[in-house]
């Protein structure tokens, strides 16, 4: 009785531990999900001419782990595929000219003043899809200047 209890509860540990795996990479033709062309707030400052932002992003990293199971009274192990969350931070470059900028008092910055206004690190609300910003984001980061790049044409 008591080996039948360990061998369940052996099988039970490795289904329960096993992580399902990666989907297949998406064909870039494939349409991007809604939160991939969201508004976000990040850092935003200017250095040679042009804007640069971070973005955060976390990818699935699928992964093979030995866990050690009991089967038949017996200690043995097992690889278990995992799927491990790994954060990847990247600078991503814009052109003033391609963005429309505003303050955080709301007025419309010209594209010449863009590098005055963010010589230092500002938290900004970035859209780089164009979508406009919702008023949920604005209200939570008032103070904070908003980056929207303009739909190319």
């Amino acid at each position: 009785m008591r080996l039948a209890l360990l061998v369940l509860a052996a099988i039970f540990a490795s289904i329960s531990s096993a992580a399902p795996a990666l989907p297949e990479k998406k064909d870039p033709a494939q349409k991007k999900s809604p939160a991939e062309g969201a508004p976000f707030v990040t850092n935003a400052w200017s250095k040679d001419g042009v804007i640069l932002i971070t973005r955060q992003a976390t990818n699935l990293v699928n992964e093979v782990r030995t866990r050690q199971v009991v089967v038949d009274g017996i200690v043995t192990n097992v690889n278990v595929k995992v799927n491990v969350p790994v954060m990847k931070v990247t600078t991503i470059q814009l052109d003033p000219k391609t963005l429309e900028v505003k303050s955080a008092d709301g007025k419309l910055v010209e594209s010449a003043d863009i590098p005055k206004l963010l010589k230092q690190k500002t938290k900004a609300i970035v859209s780089l899809s164009g979508k406009p910003v919702g008023d949920d984001l604005l209200t939570q980061n008032k103070n904070n200047v908003i980056i929207v790049v303009k739909p190319t044409k």
